[in-house]
């Protein structure tokens, strides 16, 4: 009885390890069995972006078109659930686009979805330039499913900037020969462009030069008190002039007239206006004119 029941007892354990054997070694045998078989990997995608504008140097609150493509190149995976960020910089008010509802202009988020390897989506995007300052408008693209490879070119960005390049001229076209004379001067300012220049100004304080304000042409832009003359706005290639007659003192002598762009909305390229002079270089938006007022010599008509 107990022969029996030792042998029942061996059988037991050596089903039971043959049980587990085969367990062991059953992945090896299945080979690529879904036990055994690695995570798939999304596929790899190259996508790059481009951005354009249709005037890099507009003005003030003028309309500017922009135009963002963003592709896939050949040989990648096909690019499922892509997304743009391209949200205006301040300075730029969405007006319009193109995406019939794919790009959000609160967000900035341009919902692309799709794009097959080899193939690109264009998108065009109106903006108002709200301010004369300079601004960039940059963009991502992002694949939220697939590898990103090759991202050093899935974003780009291009530059806005506003000019209006004042150039100023001040010349006498009469001159005083004698102490109390009159002299005319004439100012001129002209706009080089590439913008309207707004919100223009001119410094021509007659007071820290000696001589006496008499009459001007302006017709009530130039204030002989404080020597400001408003221009306002000078579209680009456009001058404007002013006549000033002053009063030379009865002293005599040297006296030098200075003129400067006072103000003007637009950054100039080359010149600040309101800094003054600025030696040894002079700024093209500052000059001077100097006169010579001479006593006569009496002494040379009591001899004559």
């Amino acid at each position: 009885m107990q022969n029996s029941i030792r042998f029942s007892r061996v059988l037991f354990f050596i089903t039971l390890l043959i049980s587990l054997l085969a367990f062991v070694s059953a992945p090896a045998m299945l080979g690529d069995s879904a036990s055994a078989a690695p995570l798939k990997q999304a596929p790899d995608v190259d996508l790059s972006l481009t951005m354009s504008v249709n005037d890099a140097t507009p003005n003030k609150d003028q309309d500017i078109v922009f135009t963002i493509t963003v592709s896939n190149s050949a040989g990648s995976a096909v690019a499922t659930n892509v997304t743009v960020n391209a949200a205006l910089p301040a300075g730029l008010a969405w007006q319009t686009d193109d995406g019939g509802g794919a790009y959000n202009n609160g967000t900035g988020v341009w919902t692309v979805g799709v794009l097959a390897n080899n193939s690109n989506a264009v998108l065009h995007v109106t903006a108002k330039n709200t301010t004369t300052s300079p601004k960039t408008y940059s963009a991502a693209a992002v694949s939220n499913v697939e590898a990103v490879v090759n991202s050093g070119n899935d974003n780009a960005s291009v530059g806005i900037t506003t000019i209006a390049d004042l150039n100023l001229t001040i010349t006498p076209i009469s001159s005083a020969r004698f102490p109390g004379d009159n002299v005319v001067f004439t100012i001129k300012v002209t706009n080089g462009g590439p913008n309207v220049a707004t919100g223009v100004t001119v410094m021509d304080d007659l007071s820290l030069t000696g001589l006496t304000y008499v009459t001007d042409d302006g017709g009530g832009t130039y204030n002989d008190g404080t020597g400001i003359w408003i221009i306002g706005s000078l579209a680009n290639g456009d001058s404007a002039s002013l006549k000033i007659t002053a009063q030379t003192p009865l002293t005599g002598g040297v006296y030098t007239n200075s003129a400067e762009v006072w103000t003007s909305a637009e950054p100039d390229n080359d010149s600040t206006p309101g800094n003054g002079p600025t030696p040894p270089t002079q700024e093209d938006d500052y000059d001077t004119s100097v006169i010579t007022a001479e006593k006569a010599d009496l002494n040379y008509y009591q001899y004559c």
